[in-house]
């Protein structure tokens, strides 16, 4: 997983992506003093994964955030939504990409990325999805078609949740296991244990939570607009 910063106009670009609103949960009192917060997340797959895909990948997302008192509800669009829709709330914003990650000048081998502009939070992420599969057909397997729905989704989800670190406690840094440590392997994506934030993590994770100001997300272009960069 990396971090960069990028010009202006890359930041721009890279609005056209999923969105996470971040917000405190207001159901109950008791909910707030145990300090639970609630993130709606709408996930643009411009991969077109199967449905089975999707699915695993959406349990996996919310299983590694419900152990620390997060609540993750997702939207998730396929690749015929032309544009993300304008919010005005806390955004994060995640994109599914069928491509790799030398288009910002990182190894095809990065599986995630977050875009850092000079003085702001950030608020986007890119997952390639090229090195995803590339992590998991180490060894004899060969390509995609090897994969499992099961396999493929459990390790795509695992690495938005890493990403998801990132972009909401970006000063946080990797750790030596579990979901932020710095590389996420063949054997830590495959592996059926379930995938854990360390209690460090968790920390600043809820505090960046509780510190983020509203931000008012402006109509976002369109997926063709995005492919001609």
């Amino acid at each position: 997983m990396m971090q960069t910063t990028k010009s202006w106009t890359q930041y721009i670009l890279l609005a056209c992506l999923a969105t996470l609103v971040i917000s405190p949960l207001e159901s109950s009192q008791a909910e707030a003093q145990q300090g639970l917060y609630h993130l709606s997340l709408s996930l643009f797959d411009r991969v077109g994964l199967p449905d089975r895909v999707l699915r695993t990948m959406r349990k996996e997302i919310e299983g590694s955030y419900a152990n620390i008192g997060v609540h993750i509800q997702m939207e998730i669009y396929g690749p015929s939504v032309p544009s993300v829709p304008s919010l005005k709330a806390p955004t994060v914003q995640v994109l599914l990409w069928p491509r790799d990650g030398t288009l910002f000048q990182v190894s095809d081998k990065t599986m995630g990325l977050v875009l850092l502009k000079a003085g702001q939070a950030p608020e986007s992420a890119y997952i390639f999805f090229p090195a995803v599969v590339r992590a998991l057909t180490q060894g004899r397997r060969k390509s995609v078609a090897d994969l499992t729905s099961f396999e493929l989704g459990r390790a795509l989800g695992r690495v938005v949740a890493h990403e998801l670190i990132h972009v909401v406690a970006p000063r946080h840094p990797h750790s030596q296991h579990g979901l932020t440590q710095r590389a996420l392997t063949k054997e830590f994506l495959s592996s059926l244990r379930p995938a854990k934030l360390d209690p460090i993590a968790v920390k600043a994770f809820i505090r960046s939570l509780q510190n983020r100001t509203p931000l008012e997300a402006e109509a976002l272009p369109t997926t063709q607009a995005l492919s001609r960069q």
